[in-house]
């Protein structure tokens, strides 16, 4: 469980050339935003990390997910990458 600082503290985007916004998520800050505007005040934010079997393959997914009295709910997806049992 992270406060939205605590993500936002960690997600912070540091790009030397500048190319990149210097904020949480970078490009994808809008994204997040959005995210946030749709919850309500006593949810919570978890961060998740662990295999999706998808009809195509495994896919490691990591992000944050929204808990509503108990209930996942939405999620903010932050990293999805195809494995294979070699990885």
């Amino acid at each position: 469980r992270l406060s939205i600082d605590e993500i936002e503290n960690r997600e912070r985007v540091h790009d030397p050339l500048g190319a990149v916004p210097e904020l949480p998520f970078g490009h994808l800050n809008q994204a997040w935003m959005t995210f946030l505007e749709k919850g309500a005040e006593q949810d919570e934010l978890w961060s998740f990390s662990g295999l999706h079997k998808a009809y195509w393959g495994k896919e490691m997914q990591s992000g944050y997910v929204r808990v509503t009295a108990g209930d996942p709910g939405d999620y903010f997806l932050t990293s999805s990458k195809m494995v294979t049992d070699e990885n």
